[in-house]
């Protein structure tokens, strides 16, 4: 599970996808504890119970971010919406702008994920508008 700076920011700026957390046992999230100049304090926690978390930024995994894809792009496909799933995301793959060789595939699975739902792409600072 990526809880580097890179994917902390993306998933923070994310709002759209932040808006679609249900706070589930095993879910990641950050919290700021400080900011301070040129630097902040944060700390990643794991929930473990079903109380709502205040303040948190939630950090979607990998299979979360595929599920949000399977309700509710791929909702009205009656194809196995995993091969359909991987087939699509290969193809993106050599198109994002992401080109970071250390992006993680949870960072990749976000970007996918913001592209195909909301036509943003990440460009490095902020999620845009294709």
């Amino acid at each position: 599970m990526d809880t580097s700076k890179d994917y902390r920011n993306m998933a923070e700026k994310a709002t759209e996808i932040q808006k679609m957390w249900k706070h589930n046992i095993g879910d990641f999230y950050f919290v700021i504890l400080d900011k301070i100049p040129k630097a902040e304090i944060v700390t990643v926690r794991i929930i473990y119970s079903k109380q709502p978390i205040r303040n948190g930024i939630w950090l979607p995994r990998q299979d979360q971010l595929q599920d949000i894809i399977r309700e509710i792009y791929y909702k009205q496909v009656w194809t196995s919406t995993d091969s359909l799933i991987a087939q699509e995301f290969s193809e993106h793959l050599t198109s994002i702008k992401l080109r970071d060789v250390d992006a993680s595939m949870e960072m990749l699975w976000l970007d996918w994920t913001m592209f195909l739902l909301f036509g943003k792409y990440w460009d490095g600072n902020c999620w845009t508008k294709k």
